[in-house]
């Protein structure tokens, strides 16, 4: 009965993870985001930010009592589109960053488009098809309330594998961009913002390798512990660039308000142009 405890941990920890790092940036979102007219930005935002909340308390209603293996099945293929369809969000938000670096290149958005298509769309066929079918839960009766797994696939692995080959493409553009501009821009807010898609990536490969070699380590009922930890951390990592885009848009149009217009989208991001200068552009 440990992997259940160390399961209910997992996500006790990465709401309480979330719940911190939203008290936090809140007032950034407050002044950045909810001033702006609502916009696809915006819906990609609010997804990519309160998407985990619900995907979280989904999980703690799967350990109540007088929950049957059905309901918790039921719940939990809920969970898995909730998951794909945040790590569809992030994957969009980050692919429109890099497109924007780039300077809105159309080799670029194709090569985004075409990763995008052959990383997600298996993902999501393997997930729906495979992983979640193969699933089979039984009660707990023991160690408290609730439902734990008692059969699951080790292609689960697979969809973290492919989400990393896509997130491997985008960080290997951003640093071929990176090492051109962090040589002649002396711009902080640049480096910073290079700096923290290069530890998103640091970071997510770290946490991808672990759910890649995981499944194949451990028992069934442990298999999925670490997916709620990459989700958090999908959704944190993508608003903190945002909001430091955000951050710097604000300040620009303080400063030149002739030249950004109020209007922007909130992914409004980074654009490059040939000369090396930095301007503001929506997407």
């Amino acid at each position: 009965m440990s992997s259940v405890r160390s399961g209910r941990a997992v996500i006790f920890a990465s709401l309480t993870v979330m719940a911190y790092d939203y008290v936090c940036t809140l007032e950034k979102e407050i002044n950045y985001v909810w001033k702006q007219p609502f916009m696809m930005g915006c819906l990609l935002f609010y997804i990519n930010r309160y998407l985990p909340f619900v995907v979280l308390m989904l999980a703690i209603s799967i350990m109540l009592p007088d929950v049957d293996p059905e309901t918790c099945y039921v719940r939990f293929k809920v969970i898995c589109c909730l998951v794909m369809l945040s790590f569809i969000v992030s994957q969009i938000i980050l692919i429109l960053r890099t497109y924007a670096m780039w300077g809105r290149k159309r080799w670029v958005l194709i090569c985004l488009l075409c990763t995008g298509v052959f990383c997600l769309s298996p993902s999501i066929v393997i997930t729906l098809a495979v992983v979640v079918p193969a699933l089979h839960f039984e009660p707990v009766r023991i160690d408290g309330p609730g439902c734990r797994v008692t059969a699951a696939s080790n292609l689960i692995a697979v969809p973290y594998l492919l989400i990393l080959i896509s997130e491997t493409v985008v960080v290997g553009l951003t640093l071929v961009r990176t090492y051109k501009y962090l040589r002649y821009s002396n711009s902080t807010w640049i480096h910073q913002l290079h700096q923290q898609g290069l530890l998103f990536y640091g970071y997510m490969f770290i946490i991808t390798i672990s759910n890649t070699i995981y499944p194949f380590l451990v028992p069934s009922h442990q298999k999925n512990n670490l997916a709620m930890i990459q989700h958090m951390a999908h959704s944190l990592l993508c608003s903190r660039v945002i909001f430091l885009i955000l951050e710097q848009r604000e300040k620009l149009t303080m400063t030149h308000a002739t030249t950004v217009p109020n209007r922007s989208l909130v992914l409004s991001t980074v654009m490059f142009d040939g000369d090396g200068d930095v301007s503001l552009a929506d997407i």
